[in-house]
């Protein structure tokens, strides 16, 4: 029964014991901030950290940011990697207001994609700016190119896009991948400073350039290393925190401000603080 569940977890560490349990108690006047803070819970302190990752496709000589934002639709081995690469957001509110990303979801991570042959393409715009407006602000690129030119990492302009996951279908059945980075001095041309040359993201994978990887497998390979890449950009505000580590440090707050004893440890509960994405 349920006692006996919560005794185990307890024992286990996953859980406070019964001794420890604390009665939360609100007044008419403290009423008000604590709902505020539950729904917090449930909106901005999620279990699921969320990543959002570009998906560009680009046809036969296509080389710039106007023509190839223009793409409705790609070929069918593209459209069959799609299919693999994510499914229709789960949360419903999400599907009204972004209909064209896709969505892959593990137990702590939601990645987004915002696939640009998806988004609703605005006759007479010759800079797409809707779609630019989330690709553009995306720091990690997966791009599908049928060009027999290599992909430029500042094809589509912005202050990010600091990594591109290349992929180049192959007519043997194969995906030759090449990994492009974008130098800090690619960014901001107008203030280059003294560490111009050094790379904004560093080592990622498990793709690396040169690997020549069957249709069967790419997708969560590219899930991957997109996710990898978009962890490993050197800017202290980009970090993946322990979701499930801020929810509880969360609860804590709760109950230390609305609790009628102060038994509460932070330091309790150390599996669910020793859980991380890595």
């Amino acid at each position: 029964n349920f006692e006996h569940v919560r005794s185990f977890l307890a024992h286990m560490g996953i859980a406070e014991s019964q001794a420890d349990l604390v009665p939360l108690t609100t007044t008419a006047e403290s009423q008000k901030d604590f709902q505020r803070l539950i729904n917090f819970l449930d909106s901005d302190c999620r279990l699921r950290k969320s990543i959002r990752i570009g998906v560009i496709y680009v046809r036969r000589d296509q080389f710039d940011q106007k023509s190839i934002l223009c793409n409705t639709k790609g070929s069918p081995k593209y459209e069959e990697f799609l299919k693999e690469l994510g499914e229709e957001p789960q949360d419903s509110a999400k599907r009204k207001v972004d209909p064209e990303v896709l969505c892959y979801y593990t137990p702590v991570l939601e990645v987004v994609f915002h696939v640009v042959t998806l988004m609703p393409t605005k006759e007479g715009d010759d800079q797409q700016l809707e779609k630019k407006k989330y690709v553009g602000n995306d720091s990690v690129h997966i791009v599908w190119t049928e060009n027999d030119r290599n992909y430029r990492a500042g094809t589509i302009t912005g202050s990010f896009n600091f990594a591109h996951v290349v992929v180049h279908p192959l007519r043997n059945g194969l995906c030759r991948i090449k990994i492009e980075k974008k130098k800090r001095k690619d960014q901001r041309a107008d203030k280059v400073s003294n560490d111009a040359d050094k790379k904004v993201v560093d080592f990622f994978g498990p793709l690396i350039t040169g690997m020549m990887i069957s249709m069967d497998i790419l997708a969560p390979l590219l899930r991957y290393t997109a996710v990898n890449a978009r962890k490993s950009i050197n800017y202290k505000n980009i970090q993946l925190f322990n979701s499930i580590s801020e929810r509880r440090s969360s609860l804590g707050m709760i109950i230390r401000k609305f609790g009628t004893k102060s038994k509460f440890s932070a330091g309790q509960g150390s599996f669910i603080d020793s859980l991380s994405l890595s």
